[in-house]
Order: structure tokens, then C-alpha cells, then sequence
């Protein structure tokens, strides 16, 4: 998947939206002449957190994120809400706390959130920092996925052309 690009003039540092992990592996591409940095996770910060370098006008492949997905049959209508996870098992899911989260195809629209952080977890149930004090009751069943964000900056006030895409390795 195309994420896109992250650009600026300064080196002001600037980050994509949400992404929902698919394969976890990531091609960099810095158009620069000089060298970028970048972060990733679910809240990166590229002034603290461990950077990677990429090189002048380089293209380099991260494996960055491993895909986590999960079935989930039932929320709370509350905050934060709390997550039962379907499909068995023990845990009958993989994530942990500090992991970001995005849900999709729940039939109450306000359940559909991007990007929530994992506060608590137990065997069957995953807690997000999600505000669903006035939704609706949760009905039918929705599809939590792992998301990152990544933040990347130019190594001097020369600017950052980064180009950010998710690829499958395959052979």
C-alpha cells in the first residue's frame, strides 16, 4: 500500500496518518541529497525515540511492525471501552498493552476508530482509549487491526522528501 509522502522545507519533523499494518514491511525512499531520519509506532517521536538514518537519495526496506488482527464480538459503551475478542484460544488475541489499534466493520459506525491506544488486556479482552460513552450498544462484530504512525525529519534545515510504502517480499 502507498502511505505517501512526508515533505517539508525546514526540519520540522512530520508524520503520516494511522497505518493499518498489513505486512509490516516498509520501503523508504529519501529523494533527498542529504541524509533523513525516522521513528515509528504508535506515537513516534523522532527527537527522542531510537532513529534510523536513511542515506542521501537512498531506498532501504524495514521490517517495522509485525500484522496483529483480531475478531471482536462485543465493546462497552463507555470510557475507555473494552473490547471482547472472539475466536478462541488463550489469549484468543496477540496484542499487548501499548500497541495502537484501528477497528473496521462494525455495524455501529462510531465503533470504526483509528488508531486508539491498548490500555489493559486479559485472555478475551482488549481495553482502547476510545470514548464510546455515547454510542450506541456494539452489535454484529468488527475486525481490530495493529496501526502505526511514522515521523521522519531532514538532517538539516535542507528539507525532507521521504516516500513511505508498505510492500510484500516474496521469493
Amino acid at each position: 500500500q502507498h502511505i505517501g509522502a512526508l515533505t517539508h522545507n525546514s526540519d520540522t519533523a512530520q508524520t503520516t496518518s494511522a497505518i493499518t499494518v498489513q505486512t509490516g514491511t516498509f520501503r523508504i525512499i529519501n529523494a533527498e541529497s542529504h541524509s533523513d531520519h525516522f521513528s515509528w509506532g504508535g506515537a513516534p517521536d523522532v527527537t527522542t525515540d531510537q532513529v534510523v538514518h536513511v542515506g542521501a537519495g537512498s531506498t532501504e526496506i524495514f521490517k517495522l511492525a509485525k500484522a496483529k488482527r483480531t475478531s471482536i464480538t462485543g465493546a462497552t459503551a463507555a470510557s475507555p471501552c473494552v473490547l471482547t475478542v472472539g475466536g478462541g484460544g488463550t489469549p484468543a488475541h496477540n496484542f499487548v498493552v501499548g500497541d495502537y489499534l484501528t477497528i473496521t466493520g462494525a455495524d455501529v459506525a462510531a465503533y470504526n476508530v483509528s488508531h486508539v491506544e491498548v490500555t489493559a488486556v486479559t485472555n478475551t479482552t482488549i481495553t482502547v482509549t476510545s470514548d464510546q460513552s455515547a454510542s450506541a450498544a456494539f452489535t454484529g462484530s468488527a475486525t481490530a487491526s495493529n496501526s502505526i504512525k511514522i515521523q521522519a525529519k531532514g538532517d538539516s534545515s535542507n528539507g525532507l522528501t521521504m516516500f513511505i510504502d508498505e510492500v510484500q517480499v516474496s521469493g
